[in-house]
């Protein structure tokens, strides 16, 4: 303990209890290999629950709301907003919006997806009594992130923090310590948690690269991660907090 720390003693501990893979790998240096599905240790059991079972009060106690904004043209759009609760210490999920124009057979304007936003955020600042916190979109979506600016200028709209390597690693340090749950009001997400695969050549190569198909809605909710990360890491066990802003 002199040697290593009480903190990196409890974070190993803690680990092994909960992702006995991630143990051997990072704390034994065992070469267990990495697994092609980028969130493995997502668990239906641990990492859902039902949103009808959460109850108006509790809804009412909900922390800081921030939403993970995906923007596609034929592509899906989608948002995933996430509030912190403070009295489970997890970041739990809360609502979803998913438009797919090529499904749909008509793409939206950043317009009408601007108008769609606000609707969503009057919903959820409805349902849990307190205006959202903030929105993260897709940088790539200036003309976007210019429509909900002009819609909603009481929230602040910021372009996301788009490191995918640095935000897939903070999302696996949530789930891995079952920090961050979702709602099945998120179903999109779930479904995609499942799907969510890195290129099995890059892990032969040894760096590894998600494929990009069937990320729409794990972009947005990493996108929000990394924006909201200044109050999410102080869930996690010291020595997991790791990067700074």
């Amino acid at each position: 303990e002199e040697w290593l720390g009480k903190d990196l003693i409890e974070t190993a501990e803690e680990l092994m209890r909960m992702d006995m893979k991630q143990y051997r790998w990072v704390w034994l240096g065992e070469c267990i290999g990495v697994d092609e599905v980028i969130y493995y240790m997502f668990r239906a059991d641990q990492h859902v629950y039902a949103a009808a079972s959460y109850s108006s009060d509790d809804k009412k106690k909900i922390g800081e709301i921030g939403i993970g904004v995906d923007y596609g043209q034929m592509n899906p759009t989608v948002y995933e907003a996430f509030g912190i609760d403070y009295n489970i210490q997890k970041l739990r999920g809360l609502k979803e919006y998913y438009y797919c124009g090529r499904d749909e057979g008509k793409q939206k304007s950043p317009s009408e997806y601007a108008r769609d936003m606000k609707e969503f955020c009057s919903e959820i600042e409805q349902e849990y009594d307190r205006v959202v916190s903030y929105i993260f979109i897709d940088p790539s979506a200036a003309g976007l992130i210019e429509e909900i600016r002009r819609l909603l200028p009481h929230i602040p709209v910021i372009p996301a923090k788009n490191d995918v390597k640095l935000g897939i690693s903070r999302m696996q340090k949530l789930l891995t310590y079952q920090k961050m749950i979702y709602s099945d009001a998120q179903p999109q997400l779930i479904k995609e948690m499942g799907l969510y695969q890195y290129d099995p050549k890059s892990i032969e190569r040894g760096n590894e690269v998600p494929i990009k198909k069937s990320d729409h809605c794990c972009d947005g909710s990493r996108y929000l991660c990394m924006g909201m990360w200044h109050l999410l890491k102080y869930m996690l066990p010291a020595a997991e907090r790791g990067e700074t802003e």
